[in-house]
């Protein structure tokens, strides 16, 4: 019940950003609509902003995240970023105190936060905070490095309870991420962990690429582990690629992986054990599209993959019904050999029944 609250609030905000967001492109002259909106870091939410916070630096992110940790008691915050920003990468950045909540949103025009090095943009939670939240808002976008030399890192980190959200007109593109073997980094642009949550319900994650060949884990979009609660129910994770895996991965360990609206995918990487497993649950009048399903097995051979799977419910939710089971593409079982031969076709031995059990055909 406390996801599903804490969906519905979201969406709400959503609304509201929408709305004003569509208003201040309109012309002013009738005195009816709120004031042109301008750069720099605001107290409140949109559509009832308080006074600007003239002491903080209108394009600095480390200023703007200084400032709302120092005073998450006083609630939440807007940036309004004027301008594209570069950054360098980091480990530390981090909105990182508890209740600190920061939405971003860009003016006017699409506004971008870029890396000029290795690291992530920056971390949203911390050990022992709670009530931690980031929203990207409309017209704000996080790009990473194209050609990184050593970067092992993606573009965001999402753990310890906190709670990020992406809106529509937002975006995270363009990492390329090689050598990402740290527990906390296995996404080239988005890991979620230790009991964070992701909605999306606009934007787009796309044009990530994890280089690591040396593990069947990593993601080129979306990773997500250890208690993880992702509900996508918008926008798109899809254009992202890793040597073993494509636009999302889920761990055996996820605490749900929600399909709801019009929210699209491409390749979706599954992970199971001799013990676990997430099901992906497919909310009802789910509209959008999956490029892919892939049914891994860590630290596994094929024949233990394929028994793993067998039998167990790959979908779940209201919204697994005949039609929608078959607009899911069955691709692969995964086992942890790195060849070929770790690939396995699944649809010439099994298939998704209408309960959405993995089932083993006919003979």
């Amino acid at each position: 019940m406390k996801h599903k609250l804490r969906v519905i609030g979201i969406i709400a905000i959503a609304v509201i950003i929408g709305f004003i967001a569509t208003a201040c492109d309109e012309d002013n002259n009738g005195g009816n609509n709120p004031p042109p909106l301008t750069a720099g870091l605001f107290a409140g939410i949109l559509p009832n902003l308080g006074e600007q916070v003239t002491d903080v630096e209108a394009n600095d992110l480390q200023a703007v995240l200084d400032h709302v940790n120092a005073n998450a008691a006083d609630g939440h915050f807007t940036w309004i970023l004027g301008e594209n920003i570069v950054v360098d990468g980091s480990t530390t950045r981090a909105l990182n105190q508890t209740d600190a909540r920061l939405t971003i949103i860009g003016l006017g025009q699409e506004r971008t936060i870029s890396l000029t090095s290795a690291g992530l943009i920056f971390i949203v939670g911390a050990t022992g905070q709670t009530g931690i939240s980031l929203t990207l808002g409309n017209n704000v976008a996080l790009v990473g490095l194209a050609t990184p030399a050593t970067n092992s890192h993606g573009l965001v980190r999402v753990d310890h309870s906190a709670a990020l959200t992406m809106l529509a007109g937002s975006g995270i593109r363009g990492n390329v991420s090689s050598g990402n073997n740290a527990a906390t980094d296995w996404g080239a642009a988005l890991h979620v962990l230790s009991a964070g949550s992701f909605t999306m319900l606009g934007g787009s994650i796309t044009g990530n690429h994890s280089t690591d060949d040396a593990s069947t884990q990593r993601s080129g979009g979306l990773y997500a582990s250890t208690n993880a609660v992702i509900t996508l129910a918008g926008g798109s994770i899809t254009g992202n690629t890793a040597t073993w895996g494509g636009d999302i991965h889920i761990h055996h360990d996820v605490a749900s992986f929600t399909l709801s609206g019009t929210a699209a995918v491409g390749t979706v990487g599954m992970n199971a054990n001799n013990v676990a497993h997430t099901p992906l649950t497919i909310a009802d009048g789910w509209t959008g599209t999956v490029a892919g399903l892939n049914l891994r097995g860590g630290n596994a051979t094929m024949a233990t993959v394929i028994n793993w799977w067998n039998g167990n419910d790959v979908l779940t939710g209201p919204g697994v019904n005949a039609a929608n089971i078959a607009r899911i593409p069955l691709g692969n079982f995964v086992s942890s050999t790195a060849s070929e031969a770790g690939r396995q076709p699944i649809a010439p031995t099994h298939h998704i029944n209408a309960e959405g059990v993995l089932v083993a055909n006919a003979p």
